[in-house]
């Protein structure tokens, strides 16, 4: 039970950093692609790190295809890609609200990708969340306010949603104690090979009195929070963690108003409740899918 408990305080520790990280896109003037090499390059370096503290080779991960792992990491790419340019260009509740929608998008992609049969209640779900868009959102225009900023949080959410999947589906194979650590290493590595090419046309807009924050993003908000959420995974269902995840849109609405004085509108939170709402029901569902032995 001890170490339950600890494992839950872990996971609310590794939400909060992973809301934290969203702040580095309003602090930092650093475009979002620049931000994202910068913090995949010291959450790598990281990860280096405490595999040889603990003496794991990282490279030894056993996958089908390595071009699904080059697929993923290019995914992770423009997953954090996206998530930064949401909030970029809009707030962090709604950046954050926008990509809370995960977990329908896994509801509905799941059962496609692994050849599972698609319910009508995962295109229930989904029509709640794009209520709750609408709701946030009831100006369906590009050049209107923050419109552009909700559609990069849309696309996080979904490409977070593809790397889940194809995830479980690889970890299916790979089931040692460290093997889910290793494979977000690699696709960090990937993910920080994509980004070289990104960049490599544009010099590298940091300045030197804000490589500590970025690497501050990469060692305590990436790596660290990561680390915090796969150790806690060993005493707490998968299932449970997500909805404890649930609550990183919450966070970045707090943040929002104590850093930035971004008072969400009612329609935001209005919006953005049915949102999670449907995020925590489509999580229950798998759980009870689980429990009486459909999954």
């Amino acid at each position: 039970m001890k170490k339950q408990l600890q494992s839950v305080f872990q996971i609310h520790l590794s939400v909060f950093l992973f809301g934290f990280a969203g702040l580095f896109i309003k602090w930092l003037p650093i475009d979002a692609m620049t931000l994202v090499w910068g913090r995949v390059l010291f959450a790598s370096l990281s990860f280096v790190a405490w595999f040889a503290v603990i003496r794991v080779n990282p490279f030894k991960l056993r996958v089908s295809s390595p071009g699904l792992l080059i697929f993923l990491g290019g995914m992770l790419a423009f997953h954090w890609w996206s998530f930064f340019e949401a909030i970029r260009q809009s707030t962090l509740a709604l950046g954050l609200f926008s990509f809370a929608g995960f977990p329908v998008f896994t509801a509905i992609l799941e059962p496609l990708i692994l050849r599972r049969s698609l319910r009508i209640r995962h295109l229930t779900l989904a029509f709640l969340s794009l209520l709750g868009i609408y709701i946030m959102l009831p100006q369906l225009d590009w050049n209107s306010n923050y419109a552009p900023g909700v559609f990069w949080g849309l696309m996080s959410g979904l490409s977070f949603s593809v790397i889940t999947i194809f995830n479980k589906k690889i970890l299916m194979n790979n089931s040692r104690e460290n093997d889910a650590l290793i494979l977000t290493f690699m696709q960090n590595l990937v993910a920080f090979a994509f980004l070289t090419v990104g960049i490599i046309f544009q010099p590298i807009s940091i300045e030197p009195n804000n490589w500590l924050l970025v690497a501050l993003l990469g060692v305590v908000f990436t790596a660290f929070a990561h680390l915090l959420f796969i150790g806690a995974l060993r005493h707490v269902e998968a299932r449970n963690a997500t909805l404890i995840a649930n609550l990183e849109p919450v966070y970045g609405v707090v943040f929002g108003i104590l850093f930035f004085n971004e008072w969400p509108h009612f329609q935001v939170l209005a919006g953005g409740f049915i949102i999670l709402s449907a995020s925590i029901i489509s999580v229950l569902q798998i759980k009870k899918q689980a429990v009486q032995g459909n999954i």
